[in-house]
């Protein structure tokens, strides 16, 4: 039998401009998280990963709350490059557009192992484009990711080309829908739907042009940023996926079957076929969780133990006897003061 498929995951930082956007008319963005089966933490800043169909599915139904049939455009046209995702910052640094979009596509492509990125030049212009390799299952909620997308490119080409260039011509993915039509922001740029790929044509003479706001000649470090990737297995994925939700609720294994999609029974095996388990899936989410929470002085034992969804302390310092050794106390003592 052939490797599974890891879980497509998405950084739950590309979700910042959309809460943002939320945020500012006044949204209970809370309970449209929860309708979405996403914990309340995705709303902190943040670089863990979220099920991308659990992102797609919250922009639909913020998009149906809102009545901005836009949303995803919307949400990333307001946003500077920076805020767009973890591939912002270092994107922004670079000397060129051609640097910032080489950047762009090698950072995106390792977090997102589903989505194949590149810029094809022809003759008339450069097309930067997009295809994810993600069957469809909802095809609102994917339309509302692939405009944020098309946003995002969109202001990556403005970082060089001023804040009012419009692409001469796009390329997009779903099927012809009014909102590109009548998007602002758009100009007289020419869609065409129902394509392979999500693309937007680049001006030749933009490839070499400074961007606005370089700082340094930073290309290097923008392919070095984002050092957690994007897990390459299954169990791994789902590990990333159900990290966002420790403390905030239970993690079952129903949890696990709804962001994985199969049934529980089906999980199981999955996991199984990896050489793993649910509960070694859950013991490292937790201990990934505590361990950050015990290099903390100031956060007692009995919190961290409540926070990971434990009876009581006791049942804590069992589970990390049996994940280190050691109990959470002495495993704080050594870590804190190592020459005690």
């Amino acid at each position: 039998m052939g490797q599974r498929e890891p879980i497509p995951l998405i950084r739950q930082a590309e979700l910042r401009p959309t809460l943002d956007l939320l945020s500012e008319i006044g949204a209970p963005t809370g309970r449209l998280l929860a309708r979405a089966r996403l914990p309340a933490r995705v709303q902190q800043r943040g670089d863990g990963f979220a099920a991308a169909r659990s992102l797609f599915r919250f922009m639909a139904v913020a998009a149906d709350y809102a009545e901005m049939e836009d949303l995803g455009w919307r949400s990333a046209m307001r946003a500077r490059v920076e805020e767009l995702g973890a591939w912002g910052e270092p994107v922004s640094r670079c000397w060129r557009l051609r640097d910032a979009i080489q950047a762009f596509c090698t950072l995106y492509a390792r977090d997102v192992p589903f989505a194949e990125l590149g810029l094809a030049l022809e003759t008339e212009h450069a097309w930067l484009w997009r295809r994810r390799d993600l069957p469809q299952r909802d095809p609102r909620g994917e339309m509302l990711g692939e405009q944020f997308m098309l946003g995002a490119m969109v202001q990556m080409v403005r970082m060089a080309a001023g804040c009012h260039w419009t692409p001469p011509a796009i390329r997009i993915e779903s099927p012809c829908s009014d909102w590109a039509l009548r998007a602002a922001g758009l100009g007289k740029s020419q869609p065409c739907f129902g394509g392979p790929v999500l693309a937007i044509a680049v001006p030749h003479h933009l490839l070499d042009r400074r961007l606005t706001r370089a700082t340094s000649l930073d290309t290097e470090r923008a392919g070095e940023a984002a050092n957690d990737r994007a897990a390459c297995n299954f169990a791994g994925s789902l590990q990333q996926a159900l990290t966002l939700f420790t403390g905030e609720m239970p993690i079952s294994l129903e949890l696990g079957a709804e962001i994985a999609n199969p049934s529980s029974r089906t999980l199981r095996r999955w996991l199984a076929q990896e050489g793993t388990s649910w509960r070694q899936v859950v013991d490292r989410v937790r201990f990934r969780a505590c361990e950050e929470l015990l290099l903390d002085p100031a956060i007692r034992l009995t919190e961290i133990s409540a926070g990971l969804g434990y009876a009581d302390q006791a049942h804590f310092t069992r589970a990390f006897l049996r994940w280190t050794g050691e109990t959470p106390g002495a495993w704080r003592r050594r870590r804190l003061d190592p020459d005690a």
